[in-house]
């Protein structure tokens, strides 16, 4: 008579913790959606990165040159902050003969009193300092399948798009680095820089522009 009250005292209870545990097992299947935005944030390099010595992990800082509007209605104003890291590398040597090095971004800090926004930023231009923005890149640094890509389709050709920067703070889309191709979307290398000419070098105030993707 005992075991059926005792078990009569645990059942409701392991129902309980059942039916509350639920809902935190099915939120850690879902996907984090990260603000996107419908043009690239333009920045310039802040950091120092060299593929000779670069490792995975290194910290990538730059700071954005124009004001850029999220999809979300989030303001990224000029001087804001981005924080990224080195994902993939290799230097010349450890290469055969190719360096290359792969960089995301993964949050923007609008200013001091705003919390920083957690972001899946990928490299789709750069560019050395000074750069012209009526000045777009060769078609031998272009990526394959670039034509894809209505952000670059748009840049190349001139026209406005929504939240584009002004002249002159814009950053065309593939690479304007010498001997130094970049890898974009939907190519599964996107982000990364390439070179069988020697290691790639980005020096403060390099000029790059990130698209902003969902995940």
């Amino acid at each position: 008579m005992r075991n059926y009250r005792l078990l009569a005292l645990i059942a409701p209870t392991v129902v309980g913790v059942g039916l509350f545990a639920t809902p935190a097992f099915a939120l850690q299947g879902n996907s984090t959606a990260y603000p996107t935005a419908g043009s690239p944030l333009s920045a310039e390099v802040t950091s120092k990165l060299d593929t000779k010595n670069a490792t995975v992990g290194e910290a990538v800082t730059a700071k954005t040159i124009a004001e850029t509007t999220l999809e979300n209605g989030t303001t990224v104003p000029r001087g804001a902050i981005l924080r990224g890291k080195v994902t993939a590398v290799q230097s010349k040597s450890s290469g055969g003969g190719t360096a290359s090095v792969m960089i995301t971004f993964d949050q923007v800090a609008p200013g001091k009193k705003a919390s920083p926004i957690a972001i899946h930023g990928v490299l789709i231009g750069v560019a050395p300092k000074p750069y012209l923005s009526d000045r777009g890149p060769s078609a031998s640094n272009l990526p394959t399948g670039s034509t894809k890509n209505p952000m670059m389709t748009a840049g190349e050709t001139g026209q406005s798009m929504d939240n584009t920067p002004s002249a002159g703070e814009t950053v065309a889309m593939g690479s304007n680095l010498k001997n130094v191709t970049l890898a974009s979307p939907p190519d599964k290398a996107a982000g990364t820089l390439t070179s069988s000419h020697g290691d790639i070098k980005l020096d403060h105030g390099t000029r790059i522009a990130v698209a902003l993707e969902a995940n």
